[in-house]
């Protein structure tokens, strides 16, 4: 499974240049200058490029989000936002306890290139430095994966330490409001989650008090 690339590519390249070619049309058409004229069309040239440079800054900033231009465009869904679920620790060993599930809130912000996720619980946060968006080859399934560095609060580190771990988690559709995964830490510990969004808007903040918040 391979990191995919968030574009796709051959859709891009066709919208790049006819956006190039509208621009030039309509600078040459708003200018009087002579279409003919293959001279004068190219020392329009900069001007087009220079909206073209500018339609990408647009693009790259809000319009990726358009639900129209996913997938045959943007092939990542919109995953920004808050969301709410729990996370299940699984034994290991199989003594025939069943952990309960606990309460997590995950905060995702998005741009067209990058993932950054914040996962809380009662007892600490967890916040992501590398993530990546994938896509399984053969099932076409979309996956959001990220590893973290996992913060507990000062009052529960005799038994729960600082610790790094990654998460899996596979997006339910191409407008997402489920994810299910699991997760693994250098603790050798594991579990399985679940998420639902609950807001498309994500907070700048989240209050490491709150209840519930993100995952161990």
């Amino acid at each position: 499974m391979n990191t995919a690339p968030l574009l796709n590519q051959k859709s891009f390249v066709w919208v790049a240049v006819g956006f190039l070619a509208a621009a030039l049309v309509i600078i040459c058409l708003s200018t009087g200058t002579n279409l003919t004229e293959p001279r004068a069309v190219a020392r329009k040239l900069p001007l087009a490029v220079t909206a073209e440079l500018a339609g990408w800054f647009v693009f790259r900033k809000w319009l990726w989000r358009w639900k129209f231009l996913n997938p045959w465009l943007v092939i990542a869904p919109d995953l920004n936002g808050d969301w709410e679920g729990s996370v299940t620790p699984v034994v290991n060993g199989g003594n025939g306890e069943s952990p309960e599930a606990i309460p997590v809130r995950m905060t995702i912000r998005q741009t067209l290139t990058t993932f950054s996720c914040v996962v809380q619980t009662k007892e600490m946060t967890s916040r992501s430095f590398s993530a990546g968006f994938q896509i399984e080859p053969d099932s076409q399934r979309r996956q959001l994966t990220y590893s973290y560095e996992s913060l507990p609060r000062a009052g529960v580190r005799d038994h729960s330490p600082v610790h790094f771990g990654t998460t899996r988690l596979e997006i339910d559709s191409e407008d997402p409001t489920e994810m299910t995964g699991e997760y693994w830490t250098n603790r050798r510990t594991k579990g399985e989650l679940t998420f639902s969004r609950i807001s498309a808007s994500a907070k700048d903040q989240i209050d490491s008090t709150e209840q519930p918040p993100c995952k161990s």
